[in-house]
């Protein structure tokens, strides 16, 4: 629950080096931002600061359709958490302070992403003129991130981007994350699609708003 403080809280966001985002909360007090007048704000930040959630966002992108939605899921968590957004190939392991870890990626050839299918997702990237993430086929990938996970007993969510149809056309990366999170001893408490126009995107309409919601959700499932 969030604290009672007669505050004003605002998610304040920070990009750092490259594709890492920070997403945290910042107190107004007394109509000042940031400013502690006495002992009593003092005691009430880190009461604020004790009850606050650590979340955790990673995900693997090539065309930047996935690594949108898992800045916009982190938007959502952001009023009730501090999130880091991060990419598999540059998040290392998952610090013991995460209290929820949320993991995407696209659905290439019904599941998970491949060594191959990235490689081929840029090839034809070249041919469409379409935009590819930077670092889209840097190691590790999200399947050997996966593999490698220590986050026992961390509560999780799943989330994919995948074509305009039914999942059973489709496929569903979701549900490959999901079964290797609950392997490396997570509870997954939630998984979601969110849909691409074509291959290489754009988003269909509203799913950016769709995977804030989503974000809220879970933040509130999770508190």
């Amino acid at each position: 629950m969030a604290p009672t403080l007669g505050e004003r809280e605002a998610p304040a966001i920070r990009v750092e080096h490259g594709p890492r985002l920070r997403v945290s909360r910042r107190i107004d007090i007394g109509g000042t931002p940031g400013v502690v007048r006495d002992a009593a704000d003092v005691l009430a930040l880190r009461r604020f600061d004790a009850e606050g959630m650590k979340a955790l966002v990673i995900y693997e992108s090539m065309y930047g359709n996935t690594h949108a939605v898992a800045d916009a899921v982190a938007q959502g968590l952001s009023p009730r958490a501090d999130v880091d957004v991060l990419p598999a190939s540059g998040a290392g392991g998952v610090p013991g302070d995460v209290d929820l870890l949320i993991v995407g990626g696209p659905t290439h050839m019904h599941g998970l992403a491949t060594a191959m299918s990235r490689k081929m997702a840029v090839t034809a990237s070249k041919e469409d003129v379409a935009h590819v993430e930077p670092g889209a086929t840097e190691r590790p990938s999200l399947r050997e991130w996966l593999r490698d996970l220590e986050a026992r007993g961390v509560k999780a969510a799943a989330f994919d981007t995948r074509g305009d149809a039914r999942a059973v056309v489709t496929g569903s990366a979701a549900h490959g994350i999901a079964r290797r999170l609950r392997r490396r001893g997570c509870d997954v408490i939630d998984s979601q699609s969110f849909l691409v126009a074509d291959s290489a995107g754009p988003l269909e309409d509203g799913e950016l708003d769709r995977a804030r919601e989503w974000g809220a959700f879970l933040a509130a499932s999770s508190s």
